[in-house]
């Protein structure tokens, strides 16, 4: 993780590789082989201290293949509208690993 000072005082940024850990079990269990397992690796992303949810876009969502789990009501400054959380996205940040749902 870095954390840069020049016009981004007090945000923080660093690389993420999120994977289909749907996918790494089906390798695992020989359904499909390790080049199957689809991942994404983003640069340069913006680290939310005080969110307590993962956020990804819907291009990202699709390029990983990500199961819907449900959707939510949210609020937002126009109002309450629908989100969707998705299911299966491990993360691999400076050294750790974790399976979590992402908001859309």
């Amino acid at each position: 993780m870095q954390i840069k000072d020049d016009n981004l005082m007090g945000k923080v940024l660093t690389t993420l590789t999120v994977i289909n850990r749907a996918d790494q079990i089906r390798s695992e269990d020989g359904t499909i082989t390790p080049e199957n397992i689809r991942s994404i690796t983003l640069h340069n992303v913006l680290v939310d201290t005080g969110a307590t949810t993962l956020c990804l876009p819907a291009d990202a969502i699709a390029k990983l293949g990500l199961k819907l789990l449900k959707e939510v009501d949210v609020a937002t400054a126009t109002g309450i509208g629908k989100a969707r959380i998705f299911q299966d996205a491990k993360l691999s940040l400076c050294g750790r690993e974790g399976t979590f749902e992402c908001l859309e």
